[in-house]
């Protein structure tokens, strides 16, 4: 075998064995977030005392999610029990619903400890869900959020006063899934910023060069080079 040939299939097995390596990367790397309602946790926002309830109204539910983690701190102490209630934004009609048992210790800064609770089954076909967070004991609770937070239609409502501001959530789901498997998906959503013609094929066809046609490109650029140095 030349040198050429022998230099070119020297680059193109290293580029399969790259992108071998990739695919079971993402194909064993198991995810259970499903998406957050984009707001950052930087301060407390709420102090929910027994019996009290806050709600994010109208977050938009992008894919279906089991799980609802909320940023909480308890300064420390073991923290209440907390109710945890979705519904749908329109109808009003209860999606899901779970608990978090009393004492757990969570912080603000430590996102590990924020307090999850199993609400079942919720479809995330891109309806609006209001999400209620109720202290169900006599200890009070801190919710974490941005008061200065931008989050589209949704809104913060403690008791039945409206705040500025969103609290901090996440949506997770179960069971985990890979991160090969929401390739797709994420793909649908960048073309979302494409427009019409282009769209998600757009995505894949680049995804296709990039991943085959510069590999072979480089292998015949290699192959070139050192036919021209033979000469």
């Amino acid at each position: 075998m030349s040198d050429a040939r022998r230099g070119a299939a020297v680059l193109l097995i290293g580029a399969a064995l790259a992108l071998a390596a990739a695919l079971v990367v993402a194909g064993a790397d198991q995810r259970t977030l499903a998406f957050a309602n984009g707001v950052g946790v930087l301060g407390p926002l709420a102090a929910l005392e027994g019996g009290q309830r806050a709600c994010q109204r109208q977050v938009p539910a992008i894919v279906a999610f089991a799980g609802v983690r909320v940023a909480a701190d308890t300064a420390g102490r073991p923290g209440p029990a907390l109710g945890v209630d979705v519904r749908d934004s329109d109808s009003g009609r209860r999606l899901g619903a779970g608990s978090v048992p009393a004492g757990y210790v969570a912080s603000l800064d430590t996102p590990a400890s924020h307090p999850l609770a199993t609400v079942g089954a919720v479809p995330g076909d891109e309806r609006d869900v209001d999400v209620c967070i109720a202290n169900r004991g006599p200890a009070p609770v801190i919710l974490g959020g941005d008061g200065d937070a931008e989050v589209g239609d949704s809104r913060l409502v403690v008791g039945s006063q409206q705040r500025p501001g969103g609290l901090a959530l996440t949506f997770e789901r179960a069971p985990p899934t890979t991160l090969l498997a929401q390739l797709p998906v994420a793909l649908q959503r960048a073309s979302l910023f494409l427009g019409p013609p282009l769209g998600t094929w757009t995505l894949w066809l680049l995804g296709a060069l990039v991943t085959f046609a510069v590999p072979v490109a480089l292998a015949a650029a290699v192959a070139k080079s050192a036919r021209d140095e033979t000469r």
